[in-house]
């Protein structure tokens, strides 16, 4: 396995020089590998908050996982969820229990940790009102995700501190 690499987030600089198995080979940290992965990354975004099935389930994998995180207790983070989603609907439905009760819902993504092969971690921050009380709220956002070509096959809520240290940085 190569080494993790961290990259600060920007914009993709443009359209995909490489395929997607290609850029699945590349080494962690090369400039098109990490255009491809923030393009799927930023396009899975994107297709959450147009709340659109269609464009949601085009990012990912049918037999998609979506893990969700302990906590320090061993109780579920963010509440009243299910330990595991599957499939694209699953997703959905844990997507749409965690986002109703909020609106301008945004994710910003400050970086991305590339550990090579198909994996990533994406860190970030969700910035919301709350819909009935209007108060704003931000919550630290992490996520390994693991790819079948250009499709999500797996996600899994992290603490990022743990997740980092697993990986000896």
């Amino acid at each position: 396995m190569d080494a993790p690499v961290r990259i600060p987030v920007t914009a993709p600089s443009g359209p995909q020089e490489v395929t997607p198995e290609d850029a699945l080979m590349l080494p962690p940290g090369d400039p098109r590998r990490t255009d491809f992965l923030l393009g799927i990354t930023n396009r899975f975004i994107d297709s959450m908050g147009s709340r659109d099935p269609e464009r949601i389930s085009a990012n990912l994998e049918p037999d998609i996982k979506m893990y969700i995180r302990q906590d320090e207790t061993g109780g579920l983070w963010g509440g009243d969820f299910e330990p595991v989603y599957e499939t694209p609907e699953g997703v959905m439905r844990a997507f749409w229990l965690w986002s109703e009760p909020w609106e301008d819902l945004k994710l910003d993504l400050y970086e991305l940790y590339d550990l090579g092969d198909t994996k990533f971690i994406v860190h970030g921050q969700w910035h919301g009102r709350g819909r009935g009380s209007g108060i704003e709220v931000s919550t630290p956002y992490s996520a390994r995700y693991t790819l079948r070509g250009e499709r999500i096959a797996r996600i899994e809520f992290v603490n990022l501190e743990q997740a980092l240290a697993e990986l000896g940085m």
